[in-house]
């Protein structure tokens, strides 16, 4: 005996699959972006290294965001 899958279901599942890869991916450009700023921090002056600071304060917030609706 066959189960009847509504179309919307199948629909539903797959766009939720994607959105959670790209989400993931997401994260993944985040993470690589928040340690390059951290890199950065360590080779320049002072007026330089506060922007790099609030760049990395701001990926940091983004990330945490974006694991908690993950």
């Amino acid at each position: 005996m066959a189960e009847i899958i509504p179309f919307e279901d199948v629909v539903r599942s797959r766009r939720r699959r994607r959105e959670r890869e790209n989400l993931q991916r997401c994260l993944e450009l985040l993470r690589l972006n928040l340690d390059y700023c951290e890199l950065l921090q360590l080779d320049c002056d002072e007026p330089e290294r506060t922007i790099h600071r609030r760049r990395t304060e701001q990926l940091a917030a983004l990330i945490d965001y974006a694991e908690r609706i993950a």
